[in-house]
């Protein structure tokens, strides 16, 4: 919750509101997993995720290279794949596989997005 004021207080464009609100969410998720269930946790984190992927959308690297983006394209296939592996015969809710969906659309945003892969 403190990461998500400080980013909404740097006031830094529509990216760094998306990026504020995301962040925001994610603490609201947090707390709804504790105090609610996990359901609710999950449309709110998915929720984080969505505007998360909105900002990545935004500020998009116009130079990605071939090999960025088949990594970029392969992230949520990989996500979906190791969780059918994982959860395939454990009886789990159909939805939860949604989840994998999403973050790793989020990651693949990432990924061809101008932000760094790293920090040095």
């Amino acid at each position: 919750a403190c990461l998500a004021l400080s980013v909404f207080s740097a006031r830094n464009g529509q990216t760094g509101q998306l990026i504020a609100t995301a962040l925001a969410i994610s603490a609201v998720a947090d707390v709804l997993l504790v105090t609610v269930g996990l359901v609710a946790s999950g449309v709110a984190f998915a929720a984080a995720h969505g505007f998360a992927i909105m900002a990545y959308a935004r500020e998009r690297d116009a130079d990605v290279s071939t090999g960025r983006l088949i990594m970029a394209l392969m992230i949520p296939v990989i996500a979906v794949a190791l969780s059918i592996f994982a959860l395939g015969n454990s009886g789990a809710n159909i939805g939860i596989g949604f989840f994998p969906i999403i973050s790793g659309t989020m990651a693949a945003m990432a990924v061809i997005s101008r932000f760094p892969l790293r920090l040095n």
